[in-house]
Formats: structure tokens, sequence, C-alpha cells
């Protein structure tokens, strides 16, 4: 009896960490799987869809950068210098 009730948390935490490699909250998985089955939470991890990318903040537009190469200040959606021609990413 014991050695099932181990076996089920231990199955809940491995869920709960694959939720978490995943970008998804393990604390939710693991309550979904200590309630239901952590079969059918594994089931419900692989199935869903994936977690969106975190969102990055745009560089603001008025910022300059110096190009290594020549000093020259860049705007900030260049890729390239325009004096150059250094890649700037």
């Amino acid at each position: 009896m014991i050695f099932g009730v181990l076996l089920w948390i231990g199955l809940c935490v491995a869920v709960a960490m694959g939720a978490g490699k995943r970008g998804k909250n393990p604390v939710a998985y693991f309550f979904l799987s200590a309630l239901l089955s952590p079969l059918v939470g594994l089931i419900i991890l692989i199935a869903g869809a994936p977690a969106p990318p975190p969102v990055t903040k745009p560089r603001s537009t008025s910022a300059r950068w110096k190009c290594p190469e020549c000093g020259h200040p860049n705007g900030n959606d260049t890729y390239r210098c325009k004096t150059c021609g250094y890649s700037l990413v």
C-alpha cells in the first residue's frame, strides 16, 4: 500500500518535471496527475499545445549603436553598419 502511494507521487513528480521542461506550470500538472492519474497527466502534457515562446521587449527606436569596426553610429533597426558593412548581429 505504501509502495503504491510512493510510486503514484513519484510519477506525479516526474510528470510535473516534464511540464516544467516544456514551459508549463509544474504545480498544476502535479495536482492534475495526482487527482486523475499520472498516465492521464502525461497524455495531456504530450497532447497539449506547446507553450508560447517568452515575449521579449523590443529595443527602443531611439537607441543608437556604434559599429565596433569603424565607430559609426547606426540605428536600432540596422543589422549591418551603413559605413563599412560590418554585421551588427
